[in-house]
């Protein structure tokens, strides 16, 4: 029903997330990039909140997974928290990033894990990653988790980064630290936030 209903709006490909409060959906999504692999872009996802992750990204990626979720919101643990510049995320990141693997992540409200991100950005400058839900507009400090974005993208990957409209001066973008109420803006945040 679901692709038919994709055929009849006449949208090509669509793209699949997981969220630990639906259960880790691993095998039934398998099976979905097996039969359908040019209509739906998946994300994987591992347990990470507890030790042992990178072994599951790995054989995720080998099972053909283009991407790994990670609902970063739900690792502020009362036991502690998992954090994202942590030496196995680092490797997973790291492995992620050699194989052009996306990472899709939600982060937690405002700035509480950019700084841990923005080492993320740092150490992988090749990983593509897409931050969910616009950096939660409706939470205060938003907008740090979109200047993260921002770091991103004007740092590039050496080979020239072009905005959404195909530019490559961003001059008027240094003049104004984005204008996030403006709709030209907001449409280059949501490519900035979905597609590095």
């Amino acid at each position: 029903v679901f692709l038919s209903t994709m055929d009849y709006a006449q949208v090509a490909a669509a793209v699949i997330t997981q969220e630990f409060i639906d259960g880790i959906q691993n095998e039934y999504l398998a099976e979905v990039i097996s039969r359908y692999p040019d209509r739906f872009f998946v994300c994987g996802m591992c347990e990470f909140r507890k030790p042992g992750f990178l072994a599951q990204a790995k054989e995720l990626i080998a099972r053909g997974f283009k991407a790994i979720k990670i609902p970063a919101q739900r690792l502020l643990l009362t036991e502690g928290r998992v954090m994202l510049n942590s030496e196995e995320m680092m490797q997973m990141f790291r492995y992620m990033e050699e194989r052009d693997v996306m990472l899709s992540i939600d982060l937690a409200d405002g700035a509480t894990q950019v700084p841990e991100m923005q080492e993320v950005i740092q150490e992988c400058p090749r990983l593509r990653i897409a931050i969910g839900h616009f950096g939660m507009v409706t939470r205060p400090d938003w907008e740090e988790q979109i200047r993260c974005c921002l770091l991103r993208w004007r740092q590039g990957n050496g080979d020239g980064v072009r905005d959404y409209y195909g530019r490559g001066n961003h001059e008027e973008d240094q003049q104004e630290e984005y204008d996030v109420g403006h709709r030209g803006h907001a449409e280059r945040f949501v490519y900035l936030c979905s597609s590095f």
